[in-house]
């Protein structure tokens, strides 16, 4: 039995005596309802993991343990930036970090609801966006290391890797 479920006449498969929707050719069946709103209807216990962003639930345990981890930086490192006075580090640290903890309280979101779609949003966009800001202070460092080590020993001056980076 098929019951058509567009304008263009698209026949999707439906059977009507079941309420689980599972994964055996690729498409939505079972519940129609389930497979058109998947992120708001769908729980563990009515609708098959492939129906998620995921096809695995991200542990709980090490999530937290990261997100705790990158907390406990957070906090270290506003510290030492309020301490020896280096904003622009302190701005890009705290950023990146920032970004770190909210992408992995993303993921224990994911843990508990996996058929969200704006907890895999969160995840997704903060977890790619930190690295460039952790990366920034890796930047800042360099132009302090070169002239520790000497200018002369450098292709660039100490400057230029602050302004270009």
């Amino acid at each position: 039995m098929s019951i058509d479920l567009s304008e263009q006449g698209v026949m999707t498969p439906f059977w009507p005596g079941t309420n689980l929707t599972s994964e055996h050719n690729g498409q939505c069946y079972g519940n129609v309802t389930l497979c058109l709103n998947n992120d708001i209807l769908c729980t563990l216990s009515t609708c098959d993991l492939t129906l998620a962003h995921f096809t695995y639930i991200p542990n709980l345990g090490a999530n937290a343990f990261l997100a705790a981890l990158f907390g406990v930086c957070a906090l270290v490192q506003f510290g030492l930036g309020i301490r020896y006075k280096t904003w622009g580090f302190l701005v890009a640290a705290i950023c990146g970090l920032a970004l770190e903890i909210i992408g992995y309280v993303g993921r224990i979101l994911i843990n508990q609801s996996p058929f969200d779609k704006n907890n895999f949003l969160i995840y997704l966009v903060c977890l790619t966006i930190a690295p460039a800001f952790l990366s920034a202070c890796i930047y800042l460092c360099l132009s302090r290391i070169v002239v520790v080590y000497g200018e002369n020993l450098s292709r660039f001056k100490p400057r230029f890797y602050t302004i270009v980076f």
